[in-house]
């Protein structure tokens, strides 16, 4: 248990018990009195938070007390039960967090100044990650999860002045949000209907894990042009995205800022994945050709519309007998 004494020190500006993992209770009223607090650290075994309104000898502080700490510009907290959140829980000075809702999952506690990982997940209210910024990179990221976000609009939000355009129409990830060291990027139960908008791809160049399962706006997935700046992804896997009808898509927004490119090759991908996708007639249009040098998994499963790995889109019926690979 953390000492109540701790309250005393009024004018204690950082706390941090992330190693402290015998720590189990930090008493009420006891954070509430650390007014000049502008950093707070708590260690993932001290998550059972108290409701609020409630204590007793035997209760934990609640997530209300930390509402009092105004100063705050540094918070790494887990909340395992988002039903205890208080409605008006925001920090108006907060420029560093990591805030975990949700059950446990494996995560890099230790971001030493500069987040590693990454998980946002089960925000029904979520609409964006971050809020009117200009500009920012993720310069040490290297992991990335969005999960069960029903209503993430985009990474980050519009600028008041933007031309109003149809939510599915917005990218999830900018030009101007860069992850120059992403390796894994999984987007699972998030209603995005376009992953990057034009050149904002150009920052994932190390990336070598994409997962994407239960996009239900998500059309496609790659532009043609997009492959030539995933020279390291090894791992594809794609399922339960119910409207995507090609992986490697000609989008017209795209098409205006790059030329259309004949060969698509991923140099090192090895693991291809396709599952539960009831529109894919094919990977790609056939006026591309696509080489997987060193591909050694391909699983295709559940795909009732799919005409052939290569398609041509201009065929209204499909054949009897579907050729999945043809020369």
């Amino acid at each position: 248990m953390l000492p109540k004494e701790i309250g005393q020190l009024t004018k204690l500006k950082r706390l941090d018990f992330r190693y402290c993992s015998k720590l189990r209770r930090i008493p009420p009223g006891v954070l509430c009195k650390l007014s000049r607090l502008e950093e707070l650290y708590v260690d993932n075994s001290c998550d059972e938070w108290g409701a609020e309104g409630h204590s007793s000898l035997q209760s934990n502080s609640s997530l209300a007390e930390l509402k009092g700490l105004l100063p705050l510009t540094a918070l790494e907290i887990r909340i395992p039960n988002a039903k205890i959140i208080p409605k008006d829980f925001s920090f108006e000075k907060l420029q560093r967090y990591i805030i975990f809702i949700g059950e446990e999952s494996h995560w890099d506690w230790n971001w030493d100044w500069q987040l590693r990982n990454l998980h946002i997940q089960n925000g029904a209210m979520v609409q964006y990650i971050l809020k009117d910024v200009q500009k920012i990179e993720f310069l040490q990221l290297e992991s990335l999860t969005l999960q069960g976000l029903p209503n993430l609009i985009s990474f980050c939000s519009q600028n008041e002045g933007s031309t109003s355009i149809s939510p599915q129409e917005i990218a999830l990830f900018k030009q101007k949000i860069l992850f120059p060291k992403l390796e894994k990027l999984k987007l699972s139960s998030i209603s995005i209907g376009r992953i990057w908008s034009p050149q904002a791809f150009c920052s994932t160049q190390n990336l070598a894990s994409l997962i994407i399962k239960g996009c239900a706006n998500l059309k496609h997935v790659l532009s043609d042009s997009m492959p030539g700046y995933l020279q390291h992804l090894k791992c594809l896997e794609i399922s339960d995205c119910k409207c995507i009808q090609e992986i490697i898509s000609t989008d017209k927004m795209i098409q205006e800022t790059f030329k259309s490119r004949t060969l698509i090759r991923f140099p090192r991908l090895n693991l291809l994945k396709l599952k539960g996708l009831q529109k894919l007639i094919g990977f790609c249009h056939e006026d591309h050709t696509v080489e997987f040098p060193v591909l050694t998994i391909l699983e295709i499963e559940n795909c009732p519309e799919l005409k052939g790995f290569i398609h041509n889109s201009t065929k209204k019926d499909i054949p009897t007998n579907r050729v999945l690979f043809n020369n």
